[in-house]
């Protein structure tokens, strides 16, 4: 017995080494596409590199993360991110799941049609589809929005500090739903129906049927869905830039838009390096707490 386990544990040892072997040239173009910029961005956040003021040589230590640190326009991105994440993801989420439940609850041939319709904005390009909502939807001299909801044709919704970034959340909610929508769906129609049939034998409806059991069935999924919903939403750009740039008067301003500004309009290169920096260091705080999360909760 002894000889066989000892025969076992070299046997293993040399397929983990194996393992690690094949892993190799992965981590290398890992190291190479992601090591590299970041690095490189990295060292950027170190240097006075500020081509408006022609300032493009020197160290500037730590002075510029100290600056992103201090700087009020960050903190507001940051927390208007924030907001842009839970509102966003929480419409998703209930959209999606409206649109999931309606898909399992019809027959099968109207659930597929029904599917289609409802994924259609996702195969929109983000920026074709921002473009779309910023020029016919909201902008004269369409203005569909404002036709629908009876609002002065005259008032630009996007145009407007107290009314932009609702204009971004709900082209962005209309955009990204279908992906909350694909997952829950997926999910839905892989449960068990016999605790469904038990308890309409049981006399439970159509609403107690989803509380008391689609929705606790369906938890796994939703938990994934939410939690990878807002680590990607904190890295939102194409819709917030393709539509507001950030304003009017910095009104829709996200973390990305507001480093992109910072690097390519005002040309602070070492400024807005060390802002990247920061966010990245937030960006994957969030994405390990969410992959604590989900592998506490046994979902993956």
């Amino acid at each position: 017995m002894a000889v066989v386990n000892k025969t076992g544990r070299v046997h293993a040892r040399v397929q983990r080494r194996i393992y690690w072997l094949l892993c190799v040239p992965a981590g290398l173009v890992l190291l190479v596409i992601i090591g590299v910029p970041v690095g490189y961005t990295l060292y950027l956040g170190t240097r006075n590199y500020d081509l408006l003021n022609h300032l493009t040589t020197g160290s500037a230590g730590l002075d510029n993360y100290g600056r992103a640190l201090k700087d009020s326009g960050l903190h507001m991105a940051i927390l208007r991110t924030l907001v842009y994440v839970v509102i966003t993801g929480l419409a998703d989420l209930a959209l999606g799941f409206v649109q999931a439940l309606i898909v399992f609850s019809v027959r099968r041939w109207l659930g597929r049609v029904l599917k289609m319709i409802f994924i259609l904005p996702i195969l929109l390009v983000p920026s074709a589809a921002a473009t779309f909502w910023a020029h016919i939807m909201y902008g004269p001299p369409f203005s569909q929005v404002n036709r629908i909801l009876g609002i002065p044709l005259d008032l630009p919704i996007l145009g407007d500090s107290r009314t932009a970034f609702i204009g971004l959340l709900v082209t962005v909610i209309w955009a990204w739903s279908p992906w909350s929508f694909i997952l829950l769906s997926s999910g839905m129609q892989s449960l068990n129906r016999d605790p469904l049939e038990a308890a309409q034998i049981d006399g439970a409806n159509f609403w107690q049927r989803v509380r008391h059991v689609i929705w606790p069935m369906m938890m796994p999924v939703v938990f994934v869905t939410v939690v990878f919903k807002a680590v990607a939403s904190l890295n939102t750009f194409a819709f917030p830039w393709a539509m507001t740039k950030g304003g009017p008067d910095h009104s829709s301003e996200v973390l990305a838009t507001y480093i992109y500004n910072n690097s390519f309009t005002l040309l602070n290169f070492g400024y807005g390096s060390a802002q990247s920096i920061l966010v990245l260091i937030l960006g994957m705080a969030a994405a390990w707490f969410a992959a604590r999360a989900v592998v506490r909760r046994s979902y993956v």
